[in-house]
């Protein structure tokens, strides 16, 4: 039974010293929620450019339906290439 007070002893004393800086942190948080009121704001804002997305989006495709028109010229252009190569070595 003599080992429990003495281990008591130095936690109580640790835990006195702990609670004193603690108590200068809550007022620091108390900063903090003012900031957070005004990103909400910020949010709002960010949903109405996520309307006009997919309307970008919706354009993208009509490019790449041309696309495949110029890559078929490119093939063409490539077996010329090999046959060069080869008389040349």
């Amino acid at each position: 039974m003599g080992k429990f007070p003495e281990k008591k002893a130095r936690s109580s004393r640790k835990t006195m010293e702990v609670p004193e800086i603690h108590g200068e942190v809550p007022e620091k948080i108390k900063e903090i929620p003012e900031i957070h009121g005004e990103v909400p704001e910020k949010t709002m804002e960010i949903s109405e450019i996520h309307e006009e997305v997919p309307e970008k989006i919706k354009e993208i495709p009509e490019i790449h339906e041309e696309v495949p028109e110029k890559t078929g010229e490119i093939p063409e252009i490539l077996d010329e290439v090999p046959e060069k190569n080869y008389a040349d070595s």
